[in-house]
């Protein structure tokens, strides 16, 4: 898990669930967050600034690891 103070865990999760699928109902869903509205909670979860930050520099670490394993 990338561990990131900025974020709860609930978010960290959230965060690698999306990493998975792209789809942040679902993510949020996985994650476990309790609401009727699981569409709306995965689009305010991505507008987040904490996370968009923690979803850029996982993709900017994979994406480092992607190039590396190419050479």
């Amino acid at each position: 898990m990338n561990a990131s103070p900025n974020l709860t865990f609930q978010q960290q999760i959230f965060v690698e669930e999306y990493q998975v699928d792209g789809n942040g109902t679902q993510a949020d869903l996985r994650a476990g967050y309790q609401t009727n509205y699981p569409a709306e909670m995965g689009y305010g979860l991505l507008r987040n600034p904490k996370i968009k930050h923690s979803f850029q520099s996982a993709q900017m670490l994979v994406g480092g690891i992607y190039k590396y394993e190419q050479i």
